[in-house]
């Protein structure tokens, strides 16, 4: 067993884009999860559009690592040339390259978490855990691969079933500054037109509408206290996507004006057919708005007594005590 003592030549280096909270969330989740076992664990978050709210975040989150923010990676100054370095990364879809040179004097071990750049390095390990369109495993087999928030992880164990009421509605908008759905979905009128077209509710049916973007975020102990009550999810496919699916919500998706995105809804389309009744495109003068409705109330094809959700985290720590040992 290989514990925080016997680490003492490798550092652990962990990397997210400032693109999205999932990024970041999963990051420090992983980050946290390796320091019960190893020292020398540092997060770095790459801000590459400059978001002023980051460090905000980060704070409401509470997250208890060591982190540092970036915005370009000439900042990044090894201290020493004799360390090992793990080097664990979600950047999206950028060239893992830009890592590779921070650390060529240093003897490192790399993966490369859901990138699909078109340029692959032998050197680099590249492990697949989010539903993509260039995604060959069926959806269901992805999400088992997912390193979910333990808080989400123990939310879901103590609450599996979910009695849709249409009475309260949460509104995701994440961080993107260029959302381009922001323009309706951040007025609570055009929600309430929007669930009426879809005929969720009555004209005159009163709903609570609760809207998270980059200037009003809870911490996962907060969210999932208001997760609690929502009935439908306004969101787009990412990782609230998912544990919504997971807690048998109604979800209303839209797709940024996104080719991945849309392409992502496909696929969830073609795969879980038997679980949405309707699309909706709404026509505005400003541009054109597309819908798409899922009930996923009846949803029971992932079991979950057929998966470890720390499964991926365990399997993160083999991968490293494999070239520890080695």
């Amino acid at each position: 067993m290989w514990n925080k003592e016997n680490f003492n030549d490798y550092a652990i280096h962990l990397y997210a884009i400032a693109e999205g909270t999932g990024h970041i969330q999963r990051i420090f989740h992983i980050a946290e999860y390796l320091s019960k076992f190893y020292k020398n664990i540092l997060v770095f978050i790459w801000n590459i559009h400059n978001h002023t709210f980051i460090e905000n975040y980060i704070r409401k989150m509470n997250f208890r690592q060591s982190y540092f923010i970036f915005h370009s990676f000439n900042e990044i100054q090894l201290k020493n040339n004799k360390t090992n370095y793990f080097i664990i990364m979600d950047i999206r879809d950028y060239d893992p390259d830009i890592i590779k040179k921070v650390y060529k004097k240093n003897k490192s071990y790399i993966l490369s978490i859901d990138n699909y750049n078109k340029n692959k390095y032998n050197d680099i390990n590249y492990w697949y855990t989010l539903p993509h369109p260039k995604m060959e495993l069926p959806i269901k087999e992805s999400l088992k691969k997912n390193f979910w928030n333990p808080a989400f992880i123990q939310y879901l164990l103590n609450n599996s079933n979910c009695i849709n009421k249409n009475q309260f509605i949460l509104v995701y908008l994440g961080l993107h500054n260029d959302n381009t759905y922001k323009k309706i979905l951040d007025k609570k009128l055009k929600v309430k037109q929007i669930l009426q077209s879809l005929e969720i509710i009555k004209k005159n049916e009163n709903v609570n509408i609760i809207t998270i973007d980059n200037k009003t975020f809870y911490s996962p102990e907060e969210f999932y206290k208001i997760f609690n009550s929502i009935d439908i999810v306004i969101t787009y496919p990412g990782i609230l996507f998912y544990e919504a699916m997971l807690l048998n919500k109604i979800i209303i998706a839209y797709h940024f004006n996104s080719l991945i995105h849309s392409k992502i809804l496909d696929k969830i389309r073609k795969e879980f057919s038997d679980y949405y009744n309707q699309t909706l495109l709404i026509n505005h003068k400003i541009n054109s708005y597309e819908f798409f409705y899922f009930d996923f109330k009846m949803f029971k094809e992932i079991e979950l007594n057929n998966f470890n959700l720390w499964t991926p985290y365990q399997n993160l720590k083999n991968w490293i005590e494999k070239y520890i040992s080695d």
